[in-house]
């Protein structure tokens, strides 16, 4: 391919500009499609998948989700300070009633 000062000097008339804008149009629409077949292909469905293997890959991304939820409340739960002081203070006022 050439290099942009070898594109400056070859391209000296109209016409010639002309051309190559659709020579470089058509080599984009060429890389364009095959780029789109590629990511046809890479997330293609297969065909004939058993209910079997369809079901164990729900399973797995269920079980999944829910893992990823409990851990988010996890998280929550330990980086919310607030709520575990009032519920401190409810313990420590249950206590004390309790003993009267």
């Amino acid at each position: 391919m050439p290099t942009s000062s070898e594109n400056i000097s070859s391209l000296r008339t109209l016409e010639d500009i002309r051309r190559r804008k659709d020579e470089l149009r058509r080599q984009l629409a060429d890389s364009s499609q095959g780029m789109t077949k590629e990511v046809r292909t890479l997330f293609a469905r297969e065909s004939n998948v058993s209910p079997v293997r369809r079901f164990t890959g729900l399973m797995s991304t269920a079980g999944t989700s829910l893992d990823m939820a409990l851990l988010g409340w996890r998280v929550y739960r330990k980086l919310n300070p607030s709520k575990k002081k009032k519920k401190k203070q409810q313990r420590r006022s249950w206590k004390l009633w309790k003993k009267k």
